[in-house]
């Protein structure tokens, strides 16, 4: 358990160590020829069909599309008495909302060229905030698949279709012109900066309360008499 929160930490900062750097980067004007290619290979088999899949692409990540696949969830885990998973999945997608407000206002920057947009937005552009919520929410949804389903096929099936939901909405921000490919690629690494934050801060917790329950502490030591009279200890000598 342990070992397993460390990494999840270590994780974390090194994904938002390279979001902050692209962050910089984008600001300083480094990433516009990676942008210009991001358009053009997003943009160039432009056709009203694939415009429609991509409004409704982009749509499945609207506030209010969110917000209402969550309240659905958060009622289905407190029906089947799952609170500890509904507590977590409220409090992943509410910091997510959170991060991407207040990371929109420290990097404020502009929205591309709306002459060139397909869709009309207001606010700033990095990080996406449709992509930085498609990652929260499909990453909760994969934790809760794992928590409640042993079949693999299940929790592939969970991962796969996260995967193709977070692409599909990333893709679309480009597509329409609301974002920067970079901005998307931003949000990418802030969705999954936050939920490895969730994730080592749920283990830590749960590792602290496990220590608490044990009587294990600075002020009472664990009993070594005791434990060397238990029979699994003598058992590893």
């Amino acid at each position: 358990m342990r070992q397993l929160f460390v990494v999840g930490w270590l994780m974390a900062f090194v994904t938002g160590l390279l979001f902050v750097g692209l962050g910089e980067w984008a600001l300083a004007g480094g990433t516009q020829a990676i942008d210009r290619l991001g358009f053009a290979v997003v943009r160039g088999p432009a056709s009203q069909t694939l415009t429609d899949v991509m409004f409704t692409l982009t749509r499945l990540a609207d506030t209010g599309a969110m917000l209402l696949l969550v309240a659905i969830s958060l009622a289905w885990l407190l029906w089947v008495r799952r609170r500890d998973l509904a507590r977590f999945a409220m409090a992943g997608i509410t910091g997510a909302f959170a991060l991407e407000w207040g990371l929109k206002l420290v990097f404020a920057r502009p929205r591309p060229d709306p002459a060139d947009a397909l869709v009309l937005v207001g606010g700033f552009s990095f990080p996406s905030g449709h992509g930085l919520r498609s990652v929260a929410l499909a990453g909760l949804a994969m934790v809760v698949t794992w928590h409640l389903s042993r079949s693999a096929v299940v929790r592939t099936s969970a991962l796969l279709v996260g995967t193709a939901y977070v692409l599909g909405v990333a893709t679309s921000r480009v597509y329409l012109g609301a974002h920067y490919p970079s901005d998307v690629v931003g949000s990418l690494l802030a969705g999954i900066c936050w939920m490895l934050v969730c994730l080592a801060g749920s283990s830590t917790i749960a590792h602290w309360r496990a220590i608490r329950r044990s009587g294990v502490t600075r002020d009472h030591p664990p009993d070594l008499a005791a434990l060397r009279r238990c029979p699994d200890h003598n058992a590893g000598n």
